[in-house]
């Protein structure tokens, strides 16, 4: 699977601020605490988004750093198998459930390097009428130990077999979890979730950096502070 098909199946993963990692076989995601009280709304990155505050939050390209230029990935239709496993991208049950009663904007914008060997970013913004329940990362992180290997499924049937890990991630938000997956053909997503108040961000890379934490730290600090604007 190439850089670009791996950032487009990313671009159906809605995805959490200080983080942790593992460097254990199997570690789990970075997350700030298993704490589940919910952080005091006082920031205004935290409050509710309009779908024009929304898309207003992505950056520009020229705000990502050098060499990024605006780009755009069509989203694959995927699943999982187990379907227990979309939980680590918030994708399973109670967070399709809150979704589905609370979410009222959301927005995406796909970035590309140049030259050849170009990397790939995307970033995601969801904004809901109640505060994101930092257990959605909770869940998400007790997913990390029954989901260190699954499947991806295709809307043709076409499976792609994915191998998890924790990524070390720098403090972010209210609560962030850093998650890597690996395809069976080497491919790698990286991913910071980050939650902030009524809003959730993701961002995805793909490319050749050892140590992509800092940049999606940038790239999730940059949003949120377009958020709070």
């Amino acid at each position: 699977m190439s850089a670009a098909a791996v950032l487009s199946v990313s671009a159906c993963m809605p995805g959490g601020g200080s983080s942790s990692s593992s460097t254990s076989a199997a570690p789990p995601p970075a997350t700030s605490s298993a704490a589940e009280a919910q952080p005091e709304i006082t920031k205004p990155e935290q409050r509710e988004l309009t779908p024009a505050q929304v898309r207003k939050a992505l950056p520009p390209a020229t705000e990502i750093g050098d060499g990024w230029v605006d780009n755009r990935v069509v989203p694959s239709t995927i699943s999982y198998d187990p379907t227990s496993c979309g939980d680590l991208f918030l994708q399973g049950e109670q967070a399709k459930a809150f979704a589905k009663e609370h979410r009222v904007a959301e927005a995406k914008h796909d970035y590309v390097t140049d030259g050849t060997d170009a990397d790939y970013l995307a970033v995601f913004v969801y904004s809901f009428d109640e505060p994101v329940p930092v257990s959605l990362l909770t869940v998400a992180g007790d997913a990390m130990g029954r989901c260190s290997t699954y499947d991806l499924v295709y809307s043709d049937g076409q499976t792609q077999s994915q191998q998890t890990r924790g990524l070390q991630v720098p403090a972010v938000g209210d609560r962030s979890m850093g998650l890597a997956t690996v395809s069976g053909s080497g491919s790698t997503l990286n991913r910071v979730t980050v939650l902030s108040g009524h809003s959730y961000v993701v961002v995805n890379y793909v490319g050749d950096r050892s140590d992509p934490g800092p940049l999606l730290r940038d790239v999730a600090r940059t949003t949120l502070k377009r958020m709070s604007s």
